[in-house]
Parts: structure tokens; C-alpha cells; sequence
């Protein structure tokens, strides 16, 4: 996957995220980012999924990669407009739960001053 925008909503870094158009390139943009974000002092972030309508292996790995680079560094990820195409290989994988997830914007940036 790679991030095609980063912006800052208060302390939550919103990484706009797309799917590689090159099959088979194993790309970890998204890890990489939230690695950077993390050594400044980041630790809340929010991947806006919108133009990820289906997840291989190589776009899992870095889902996968980035949550475990937030959560090892005490920070938070969530997941925003997330497709059933993405959600299933989060479902097979038995990952579904570790992800929160939300539709709406301004409601995934509110359960970040809750704590939640």
C-alpha cells in the first residue's frame, strides 16, 4: 500500500491510504510512515482506507506491520472507510477485532480524545 496524503487532525496523524498498482511489488509505505510519526512522538493514527477496495497478502503485511509499530510504541491505529473486500482478509486472519473501525471521520477522530 502506499500513503497518497498525511495530515494532522489535532494529535491523530490521518494517513490517506491506496492500494500498489504493481502486483507482486511487497511495499511497506505504510509501516514506514507510521515508524517515522512514532520516533517524532506520534502515537494516534488514523489510515482512511476509502481507496483500498481489496487487500492481498503484501497490503495485509503492512496493515499488520503499521498496527504493531503503533501499539509496540504505546500509540493507537484505526481503520477508516474500510471496504468488505478489506474486511474479509482482517476476518479470515482473525484480525477484525484488533482493528477499530469506523465510517464516519469526525466520529474515528472523537474516539481518540475518549481514549477509546
Amino acid at each position: 500500500m502506499r500513503c497518497v496524503a498525511e495530515r494532522l487532525v489535532g494529535d491523530v496523524i490521518v494517513l490517506d491510504v491506496a492500494r500498489r498498482a504493481v502486483l507482486g511489488e511487497v511495499s511497506t509505505e505504510v509501516t514506514d510512515r507510521v515508524l517515522e510519526r512514532v520516533r517524532e512522538g506520534r502515537r494516534a493514527f488514523l489510515l482512511d482506507l476509502r481507496s483500498v477496495s481489496s487487500l492481498d497478502s503484501n497490503g495485509l503485511g503492512d496493515l499488520i506491520g503499521a498496527y504493531r509499530a503503533a501499539i509496540k510504541h504505546g500509540g493507537t491505529l484505526k481503520l477508516l472507510h474500510v471496504h468488505d473486500r478489506v474486511s474479509q482478509p482482517l476476518g479470515v486472519m482473525n484480525l477484525a477485532k484488533a482493528f477499530q473501525r469506523f465510517d464516519d471521520e469526525a466520529e474515528a477522530l472523537r474516539s481518540f480524545e475518549n481514549g477509546n
